[in-house]
């Protein structure tokens, strides 16, 4: 590590050289200054410089330390950097644009406020004397000490000791028994700092300050039990939920919060919700097989395996018979006076039945070889197929497909589409000699 470079003596009367200048006012800026004094340093080392000892270089950063240390103790105010009434004009339109909430940063409006000055001095009917050029940075002070006692805030800014004062009082009334929560305490001071700004805080930064406020102050954090009104309410929206009144658990976790009046945050709502709903049994929109009703599918996938059911659509319409009984029966047992008492799709659980034969590699249905009734049916569409086969825009062979399988069913059999468009093609070909 280098060793420190102290300040000499000739270096120090260097700088007090400018401070006395900076108290003439003989420099138009802080930056002017430092160069000044950058250049008398640099011309005092090379004096005092040797060929076998260099001296050593100052940084513009030490040189500006130095500079404000020296200024301090002389008594001298920061701010010699003068801005004019023209400036300030300007710097007034902006603190009135942050009040009416047009920027959503002080960030944004300082960068704003830097091109109107930029213009301002650039323009020929600037009034004399001209203002110096300025800084993104030193615009950015200038706003923030203009706003500063005006209320003003903006998102992501410092909490200023007035709300953190707000927030210390309101953690202090729930601990002491005012409030069912801290998500109820926050609402309020939320609702109290908003009167005083020209932009409300956000809840979640309000309810983050309340917490540590109250935990800095040693207050409980176990769980607090469900009161037996807020129970009845969330009872409730779980009976609305699995009537299917609301399609989503987040549809009916947001009611509910609201109905609670904020006592408890929405995840806590949200997870309590469906925990509920998952204890019933009874299914939901999109949600999976629980593990009951994926034993009745696994029972039924079985069958179809052992030939006792003809294919998986039957097992799946079998097993949704039997799902929407047990359903029916857990809404009259369990006093949730379902008006829609209904399982899983017919789709989702032959998806499930799928999945169940695919883990536990059943056999699918048996594929027996086409009798001479199904033949019979399917030569008029062979002869169809063959006089339209070439007019694509007809999709003959699907369409073939689709009305065999019509009549195959109006018959009593049960062909897939699939295999019907398979086996009309294959008869046409047989005919004209091709397999």
């Amino acid at each position: 590590m280098a060793e420190k470079a102290y300040w000499s003596a000739a270096e120090l009367k260097v700088v007090d050289r400018c401070i006395r200048g900076i108290a003439q006012g003989r420099y138009p800026s802080r930056a002017a200054a430092n160069r000044d004094c950058r250049k008398r340093l640099e011309a005092l080392r090379r004096r005092q410089s040797g060929p076998s000892v260099p001296g050593f270089r100052r940084t513009v950063a030490a040189v500006q330390f130095a500079i404000d240390v020296r200024r301090k103790r002389a008594g001298l105010p920061p701010a010699y950097n003068h801005w004019l009434e023209p400036e300030n004009r300007i710097i007034e339109r902006f603190v009135e644009a942050m009040r009416l909430k047009r920027y959503d940063s002080l960030v944004v409006a300082a960068r704003e406020c830097h091109h109107e000055l930029e213009r301002l001095r650039a323009s020929p009917d600037c009034p004399l004397p001209r203002p110096i050029a300025r800084g993104v940075q030193a615009v950015y002070v200038r706003l923030m000490d203009a706003v500063k006692g005006r209320n003003l805030t903006w998102p992501h800014h410092f909490w200023s000791d007035e709300e953190l004062r707000t927030a210390h009082r309101f953690a202090c009334a729930c601990l002491a028994g005012k409030y069912a929560s801290i998500g109820a305490a926050a609402r309020d001071c939320q609702r109290e700092l908003a009167r005083n700004s020209n932009r409300p805080r956000q809840f979640a930064g309000v309810l983050w300050h309340v917490y540590m406020e109250a935990r800095r102050l040693g207050g409980p954090w176990t769980k607090r039990r469900w009161t037996s009104t807020e129970t009845r309410i969330l009872k409730r929206y779980v009976g609305l939920l699995i009537d299917r009144r609301y399609r989503h658990a987040h549809e009916a976790a947001r009611d509910c919060h609201r109905a609670l009046g904020g006592a408890r945050s929405y995840e806590a709502v949200f997870d309590a919700l469906t925990t509920r709903a998952r204890a019933t049994g009874v299914p939901r929109y999109h949600t999976p097989l629980t593990p009951e009703e994926l034993r009745v599918a696994e029972r039924y996938a079985v069958m179809v395996h052992d030939g006792r059911l003809p294919h998986w659509k039957a097992a799946a319409i079998a097993c949704r018979s039997e799902l929407s009984r047990r359903i029916a029966r857990t809404g009259r047992i369990g006093g949730l006076q379902l008006r829609h008492a209904d399982t899983h799709s017919l789709g989702t659980i032959r998806v499930a039945i799928l999945k169940i034969a695919h883990s536990r590699n059943l056999r699918g249905p048996r594929n027996p070889h086409w009798s001479d009734a199904e033949d019979r049916l399917a030569r008029s569409w062979v002869r169809w197929y063959g006089r339209y086969r070439l007019v694509r825009k007809l999709a003959p062979l699907r369409q073939a497909g689709e009305g065999l399988s019509d009549d195959l069913g109006e018959a009593g059999f049960h062909r897939k589409v699939s295999a019907c468009s398979y086996r009309v093609s294959l008869l046409w070909r047989r005919q004209h000699g091709l397999v």
